[in-house]
């Protein structure tokens, strides 16, 4: 009697197909995972995409541009380096910047803004700067009124020639303002000024000629300043000129010709060094 077992042809055929079995449910397994894996990227792409995209959102570009412009150097303005400048101890720039305060151009206006820079200016004795500190002081503009302080800085720029300040003494004089009234003495400083060619000295010289105040009366002088002033495009100056004129005979008229003429040439060679200057003031 035989102890060996014999195996059926069923036994048989599963022993031979469990390899083949485990082998395809390795690959089922692979592909699972695969498809899995591809899931899973898109959907990280499909997050990145979202992400980009309510980045750019109107709300959100909005919040980066204003990052921006807090971080990010812009380009400095004109105003920005008039600033820069002025900072820096440049007094021509400490000048202009008080104006722009003075005035409020490009800037709100600020009397004691102006009034800060222009001190900064004096340093450098810039007359234009000493004679808007006098105007500042004449016209109570952001500080009290005092003809004194006035006077002092206006005295200041005119010992310098400038005009503006020698014209702005004639009508401290004229109007009483800080000194007892005195036309002869604001017919000199219009004078000085006048042949600097500050248009309001030649309108009030050309008017105390015309009335005799502080100069001896004459309508040729006048009818000379008066017009110089009106073509220098000063309007009160042309309004005194139609007012004037029709009072006139024609032969004053015809001396007032001749007179600036004659004047006219005389500045002409100042201007091409043929003659000296003499615009500083004289006692």
């Amino acid at each position: 009697m035989s102890l060996a077992t014999t195996e059926s042809p069923a036994d048989a055929t599963g022993l031979a197909s469990a390899p083949a079995q485990e082998e395809g449910e390795t690959e089922e397994s692979c592909l699972q995972q695969a498809k899995k894996q591809e899931v899973a990227e898109k959907k990280k792409t499909s997050v990145k995409a979202d992400t980009a995209k309510d980045q750019f959102t109107p709300e959100r570009t909005g919040f980066w541009n204003r990052l921006k412009e807090r971080f990010v150097p812009r380009p400095k303005s004109e105003l920005d380096l008039l600033l820069q400048r002025a900072e820096s101890g440049l007094p021509e720039d400490q000048h202009e910047l008080g104006l722009r305060y003075l005035y409020g151009n490009g800037v709100p206006k600020d009397f004691r803004a102006a009034e800060i820079w222009f001190r900064r200016a004096l340093s450098a004795h810039i007359p234009q700067a000493q004679t808007c500190l006098g105007d500042m002081f004449r016209l109570s503009m952001g500080v009290d009124k005092s003809y004194i302080e006035a006077r002092k800085f206006y005295q200041q720029a005119a010992d310098q020639g400038w005009g503006e300040a020698q014209f702005r003494i004639g009508q401290l004089h004229e109007f009483a303002q800080g000194v007892k009234q005195d036309y002869k003495e604001a017919a000199r400083w219009y004078k000085i000024a006048a042949d600097q060619d500050v248009p309001g000295a030649q309108l009030f010289l050309g008017v105390l000629s015309f009335e005799g105040k502080g100069v001896p009366a004459n309508a040729a002088e006048a009818y000379k300043w008066l017009t110089l002033a009106a073509k220098a495009g000063d309007p009160n100056a042309q309004a005194c000129l139609d007012f004037v004129g029709p009072q006139l005979t024609r032969e004053q008229i015809a001396e007032g010709e001749r007179l600036l003429g004659e004047y006219r040439k005389m500045r002409e060679a100042e201007e091409k060094n043929l003659l000296p200057k003499n615009h500083a003031p004289t006692p």
